[in-house]
């Protein structure tokens, strides 16, 4: 769940990295969940205090009530580097990925509602539990654009450039927010529960009397859904999104060979 966190001008760079330890180790845990054994939990709280200790850099006094919001996207961040660096989707797996999308875009089309997982898991030639192992086996692609935390995400308003790429960040988040309102209940439910109140897989499970690995795989369902509705939309929004995270990226590979 969410802590309250209060920054203050006095706070030293110490100060804050201790203050929002928490945070890098929370979103370690949330994000480490379905990735392959190669990316430990260990190795993104490392990539997540090295994210945390450059916003501290950049901590501006005057402005203490945004860096909370700041540092979250900087941790994440990192964490998000440091997941793609070690553990990269294969060339299967992307492409396992997008026949998912194509598959649940094609059938939304044709049935004029949200298909069923034995639906989709027809339309790509596979058994329906099949379908459902190869969703937990690619619950990374979640990190790619459609978090919320995502720093091309969350932070492409306040790191553009230009009022342009301003209004067509909104633009899509506004896409991004009807896409999940079309999401069937449960999905939405863990959406709503895994971004919103930041509860792990293993607690959602909980709360929803659900195995960790059905909450994983209708997650990655309704991520995969989201995507599908984001590759309808044929407006410069989603262009000058993927070219701002490229940049985003670039930046970052830059500052860290310097």
């Amino acid at each position: 769940m969410n802590g309250q966190i209060t920054i203050t001008k006095t706070m030293t760079q110490d100060d804050l990295v201790r203050s929002l330890l928490p945070i890098v180790k929370r979103t370690a845990a949330r994000m480490s969940q379905g990735t392959t054994s190669r990316v430990s939990n260990e190795d993104l709280v490392s990539a997540g205090l090295l994210g945390l200790v450059e916003a501290t850099k950049r901590f501006d006094k005057n402005r203490t009530e945004s860096f909370v919001g700041y540092a979250k996207l900087r941790i994440r961040g990192a964490m998000l580097d440091e997941l793609r660096r070690i553990d990269p989707l294969t060339q299967d797996e992307r492409s396992m990925s997008r026949q998912i999308e194509n598959a649940v875009r094609e059938l939304g089309h044709e049935l004029q509602r949200q298909p069923e997982a034995h639906e989709i898991a027809a339309r790509i030639g596979v058994e329906t539990e099949t379908y459902l192992s190869e969703l937990e086996g690619l619950a990374s692609i979640r990190v790619v654009s459609v978090d919320p935390d995502d720093e091309a995400f969350r932070g492409l308003r306040a790191l553009g450039k230009s009022p342009l790429e301003s209004q067509t960040a909104k633009e899509l988040e506004h896409h991004i927010a009807d896409a999940v309102k079309l999401l069937p209940a449960k999905e939405a439910q863990v959406m709503a529960l895994y971004y919103d109140e930041e509860l792990t897989f293993r607690e959602i499970g909980e709360i929803l009397d659900l195995t960790p690995a059905r909450v994983c795989q209708l997650h990655g369902q309704a991520v995969h859904r989201i995507r599908a509705a984001l590759g309808n939309i044929d407006s410069d929004a989603q262009r000058a999104f993927e070219k701002k995270e490229t940049e985003l990226r670039s930046a970052k590979a830059l500052r860290k060979s310097a």
